[in-house]
């Protein structure tokens, strides 16, 4: 059944979703998908220059993905993987992390679509995430926030943080607060985003995630 538009948004130049596939066949189409095909055009943020639209295939997507997945495996011996999303999904970061980790892992993804510290907290307190893929200002917001403390925090058992450096004094605190050890990570849109990050439970030196390679699998950017 079509839901039809708010008339707030009807325009001539919209096409309703439901309508559109409503008058698809239900067959699937007779097209071969192969892993080296491209899925998706992610651009980049523009930073240093125009943004580019990184081809990105189906390969690229999965195996990235399934490094997430066993990166982080070893604190969800239950598989009870319940991902706090708060990151843009439009951003590689939160596609990934977000959407295909946690198609993978067969988890359960709590939207946070406005990630203030409030709006974080309740998500927490309310769904008890295990876990999270941060930036350092949400870090330093929940740090700083009065009700962090008696929260449901420590559900948390993994996460990771990017976008840009952490501060030591920073991650020490929260890691304290939450009983957990948040793992550095860099990547690139062109990399389909995580490249290389710290390992979880093993030596570690802050603020500087592992060399590139330490991952499973090669690197090869074209």
């Amino acid at each position: 059944m079509a839901i039809p538009l708010p008339l707030s948004i009807t325009k001539p130049d919209l096409i309703d979703f439901y309508t559109l596939i409503e008058k698809s066949p239900e067959t699937e189409p007779d097209i071969e998908i192969l892993p080296e095909d491209i899925a998706m055009l992610q651009y980049t943020g523009g930073t240093t220059g125009l943004s580019k639209g990184c081809c990105l295939t189906n390969f690229n997507l999965a195996a990235i993905a399934y490094q997430d997945y066993f990166w982080f495996k070893p604190a969800f011996p239950n598989n009870d993987f319940v991902n706090l999303a708060a990151i843009p999904f439009y951003h590689i970061y939160g596609f990934n992390t977000s959407i295909n980790l946690n198609m993978i892992a067969g988890g359960t993804i709590v939207i946070v679509d406005l990630p203030t510290p409030d709006n974080l907290l309740e998500a927490i307190n309310r769904f008890k995430p295990s876990f999270f893929a941060a930036v350092p200002a949400m870090i330093y917001a929940l740090n700083q926030h009065p009700g962090t403390q008696n929260s449901e925090i420590k559900s948390i058992k993994a996460m990771i943080c990017g976008s840009s450096p952490l501060a030591v004094e920073a991650m020490k605190q929260f890691e304290e607060l939450a009983q957990t050890v948040i793992t550095e990570g860099y990547g690139m849109s062109e990399t389909s985003n995580v490249l290389t990050c710290n390992p979880m439970h093993l030596s570690r030196k802050a603020y500087a995630p592992s060399p590139a390679g330490s991952r499973t699998g090669q690197k090869k950017i074209t």
